[in-house]
């Protein structure tokens, strides 16, 4: 298929890393301190699993589906960001 055809499929989905993604919006209306609220321990590493076990879907959440949440909280786990 050529590029100009229109039987052809659309861009592929964004490859990019979830927390990649998280923008401005996901952020307005979370309280992403929430994880950490009560914690006593600095290290990143801990922090960092504490903002993972949030990203975790909930019971009435498809495993697949990426909410705001999930990308705001997967943005605060990475080693990236720390």
């Amino acid at each position: 298929m050529s590029a100009e055809s229109p039987t052809e499929a659309g861009p592929p989905p964004d490859q990019h890393p979830p927390w990649c993604r998280a923008s401005l919006a996901d952020v307005s209306e979370l309280d992403f301190e929430a994880p950490i609220k009560g914690c006593k321990d600095a290290d990143c590493s801990a922090l960092s699993a504490l903002f993972q076990n949030a990203a975790r879907p909930l019971e009435d959440e498809a495993e697949a589906v990426e909410t705001p949440q999930q990308r705001t909280m997967l943005m605060l786990a990475s080693p990236e960001f720390f």
